[in-house]
């Protein structure tokens, strides 16, 4: 907590009643959705709050009524501070050099993919499983498996509207249960392109 404290009393550049320069060096060359995040995190310190990020020198401006309202520097510094890193640990921020030619995805986008990867597989292992009977017309691997998902979905969204005609709750959910899965495997696999 000391240690916190330290470096953000050492990113004051000038403080005043009611006005506070910051000079942070993990808000420079942040993207515009960075500053957004960080301006309305600030402002939600207090309701009189105006922030101004500049990027290009990663410097924040904060100004506040000083009558109306009362901000405790040094906890904002230290609350700041932590969130900040905690923000840029989870991938949530980052500058526009790093989101332009930077290969590596932040940990939580990473483990968001091998999770989607993992989903695509387990479906296409089921689609796989169970076109020889759902689309034993169609010879090509590929497109069998898209035939299998497209009639699947067809037949569990038509057999959802069905039961629900004849007040089959559970079945209903049991076959909307199957739609939406089979519509999440879909998705994940043309999730490129949506």
């Amino acid at each position: 907590m000391e240690d916190s404290l330290l470096v953000a009393t050492k990113a004051i550049r000038s403080s005043l009643p009611g006005r506070l320069r910051l000079r942070l060096p993990v808000l420079k060359d942040v993207d515009s959705e960075t500053v957004e995040l960080v301006t309305e995190w600030l402002k939600s310190q207090a309701p009189s709050t105006q922030v101004t990020i500049n990027p290009r020198v990663g410097s924040a401006l904060i100004t506040w009524d000083p009558a109306r309202d009362s901000l405790d520097v040094p906890s904002l510094l230290t609350q700041a501070q932590e969130y900040l890193q905690s923000a840029q640990a989870l991938g949530l921020i980052g500058t526009k050099e790093s989101l332009a030619c930077s290969p590596q995805l932040p940990p939580v986008r990473e483990w968001i993919e091998k999770l989607s990867m993992q989903g695509e597989q387990a479906g296409n292992r089921f689609l796989d499983t169970l076109s020889p009977w759902v689309a034993a017309d169609v010879k090509q691997r590929a497109r069998k498996r898209r035939v299998t998902q497209n009639r699947l979905m067809l037949a569990s969204l038509v057999a959802s509207i069905a039961v629900l005609a004849v007040s089959q709750s559970k079945s209903h959910v049991a076959f909307g249960i199957g739609f939406i899965a089979l519509l999440s495997v879909h998705l994940l696999q043309h999730r490129k392109v949506l």
